[in-house]
């Protein structure tokens, strides 16, 4: 019997989720890491990664990496998203 596309047999639609789903995993695992080997170039460069999105910063890295604006990003960050609309990254914490 011809199981093909549009095949309303649950098992295969089954089956072909779990495949996707390993698939993105995966994906996300790589992305993961080329990102993070990005971000440790940046930051070794002296740069200052986006905040915004999908990293690894710690509010301990981001003192590091921000030093003394660390305190003034906050403030503003406080100021003008109070509520974290913009962004719920774990950066954005008074010390």
């Amino acid at each position: 019997m011809y199981m093909g596309k549009g095949s309303s047999n649950p098992k295969r639609k089954a089956s072909e989720t779990v495949k996707q789903h390993t698939i993105a995993t995966k994906l996300n695992t790589k992305l993961d890491r080329i990102l993070s080997k990005l971000q440790g170039h940046c930051i070794a460069l002296k740069g200052r990664p986006y905040l915004y999105g999908k990293n690894s910063l710690t509010p301990s890295l981001c003192k590091q990496i921000y030093g003394k604006d660390y305190e003034r990003l906050i403030e503003l960050k406080e100021k003008y998203d109070p509520g974290r609309i913009l962004s719920l990254d774990p950066f954005c914490q008074k010390t």
